[in-house]
């Protein structure tokens, strides 16, 4: 599983002229070793792992796009906060795959230099703003998420 974080992009939100309303999401790239065999967590596999449903993601695209109100900075990350641990299990359980191999927080600082501290560190994001503003989430957890997403593989 690997993390595309532009870094300093928030930035970009803070500095936009007054009037518009834009909208920055970074998205996750989940890589698909399972479908090929056995994986497995990312360094330690404690950090806090957020993650969203496509679903969900397109949904809240849609929501603030209809809703003028909304403007300014929202975490378009599942509610139900998980480890990267967690999320590598039930994707295991889901596609019914072994999840025993370990990515060296290392390799991926060799890979991703500066970015990869996403993923070894983690980042605890919560959906405070978007509940607020009323959104339901079809998937609040990694389990129904996954199931739905690879229902095939059942």
């Amino acid at each position: 599983m690997f993390l595309d974080l532009p870094f300093g992009t928030e930035n970009y939100l803070y500095e936009a002229p007054p009037r518009r309303r834009q909208w920055i999401y970074w998205p996750t790239l989940v890589s698909t070793i399972f479908r090929l065999g056995p994986g497995g967590k990312v360094g330690s596999g404690q950090p806090p792992f957020p993650w969203i449903h496509m679903d969900d993601l397109l949904n809240a695209f849609l929501l603030a796009m209809n809703n003028q109100q909304m403007s300014g900075v929202y975490n378009l990350v599942a509610p139900e906060m998980t480890t990267n641990l967690e999320f590598t299990r039930a994707f295991a359980r889901v596609l019914k795959r072994p999840a025993f191999l370990s990515l060296p927080g290392w390799v991926l600082e060799i890979v991703f230099g500066e970015s990869s501290v996403a993923l070894t560190e983690g980042q605890k994001v919560l959906p405070e703003r978007l509940l607020n503003a009323g959104f339901k989430f079809a998937f609040p957890d990694i389990q129904s998420a996954w199931k739905d997403l690879f229902s095939s593989h059942r």
